[in-house]
């Protein structure tokens, strides 16, 4: 993974956390944008439901990092296998998968 990608996942990253954390502090406070939508749901509807105003919150929150997220998964469905990081410090002590995983013996009672 190069530089500039990773950089961007940890962007996307604290992104999303700073949205879940707006969005919590909003669900307990009643204050900022999810306030303005309760708001607006009691004007327009003369009711309001808090699950259908937090996911409108949720969704509208992310999409300025939508446009990130598909390019970062696009680079990696991109990237060819074996250009990430190694498991192993030598590529020719690594073992070969089995083609079928053994067969597990059971011990019968005693």
């Amino acid at each position: 993974m190069n530089k500039n990608l990773k950089l961007i996942k940890i962007v996307c990253w604290v992104y999303m956390s700073i949205v879940g954390s707006y969005c919590i502090y909003g669900l307990a406070t009643e204050h900022g944008f999810y306030g303005y939508l309760i708001d607006l749901q009691l004007r327009q509807f003369g009711s309001a439901n808090v699950k259908i105003t937090a996911l409108v919150m949720i969704f509208v929150l992310m999409i300025p990092i939508m446009p990130l997220l598909a390019y970062s998964n696009r680079k990696d469905r991109s990237m060819p296998i074996g250009t990430g990081v190694r498991m192993t410090a030598d590529p020719s002590a690594e073992e070969p998968l089995p083609a079928t995983l053994p067969k597990v013996r059971r011990r019968t009672g005693n």
